[in-house]
């Protein structure tokens, strides 16, 4: 028993398993669920900020091109939908609906004045909500001068470093 084993533990191994212990506990950690159990804890962290101001230029450009993109977006499904209604033919019955309602010889819907309307007033929309926006950030900067701020917790992930796993001094390995 000399300097192989000491006090029924094996000399090599830190966890003080018998040889066929430790190989089927690297076997399961090998295995589909091994690194789940094997997974270092991330570090977290818990950050207070204040938002003191908003840059107006920041909140400018931004709103200015998410409401050029909606403008967009909503223009596209609008030919969309005008196409799908104009091939069901339902156009041409509201078009007959209306003659018949105000006794017109004849109505008829003219398509291209009505996108040309339709995205005219969609970039109209475009700059008033743009300046909307931009006032809204004036606000908040006047508000937030007289608070002192919005507060915000931030809880930050250390995706890079990792918790050390606890280690046993060897003080503690020899007993």
């Amino acid at each position: 028993m000399g300097g192989a084993q000491r006090g029924g533990r094996q000399a090599g191994s830190r966890s003080g398993a018998s040889g066929r212990g430790a190989a089927a506990r690297n076997e399961a950690a090998s295995g589909p669920l091994g690194l789940f159990w094997r997974r270092p804890r991330l570090q977290v962290r818990s950050v207070r900020r204040i938002l003191r101001r908003v840059e107006l230029w920041s909140v400018l450009k931004i709103s200015l091109i998410f409401y050029v993109c909606l403008w967009a977006i909503l223009l596209v499904a609008g030919m969309i939908l005008w196409n799908v209604v104009s091939s069901l033919g339902y156009v041409e019955a509201a078009a007959d609906f209306i003659a018949r309602i105000f006794a017109l010889e004849s109505f008829e819907f003219n398509s291209r004045q009505i996108f040309r309307v339709y995205a005219l007033g969609g970039l109209v929309g475009v700059l008033f909500a743009t300046l909307f926006s931009v006032v809204a950030a004036v606000l908040f900067n006047l508000i937030s001068e007289l608070v002192g701020g919005l507060r915000i917790v931030l809880v930050e992930e250390e995706s890079t470093r990792f918790r050390p796993a606890k280690k046993y001094s060897r003080a503690r390995r020899r007993r």
